[in-house]
């Protein structure tokens, strides 16, 4: 799996998602999640979480990355039109 800056430099489209993950037990304790989004070599959406590295090189680039989805539950993120890129591919969830 190639890394969040390689994609960006070769221009290939993705999403990032943030959300929340909590216990059963203890929902006032959440932790962000974030969950790379992207098309693998054989034409199927996949998922990979990231690395604090590549979460600090997320958010170093919020001008060519950018923020499309905020609300309680998180945020997406998407580079180079990745939802018109999946769409145009014919991809289904």
């Amino acid at each position: 799996m190639k890394t969040l800056k390689s994609l960006v430099r070769e221009n290939t489209p993705f999403a990032v998602m943030q959300y929340f993950e909590s216990l059963k037990t203890t929902k006032q304790e959440l932790n962000k999640q974030y969950e790379l989004i992207y098309i693998n070599s054989e034409n199927e959406i996949a998922y990979k979480i990231l690395k604090t590295e590549e979460i600090n090189y997320l958010k170093n680039n919020l001008k060519t990355i950018k923020l499309i989805i905020k609300n309680k539950d998180g945020k997406i993120f998407e580079f180079n039109n990745f939802k018109n890129y999946k769409e145009s591919l014919k991809i289904k969830h």
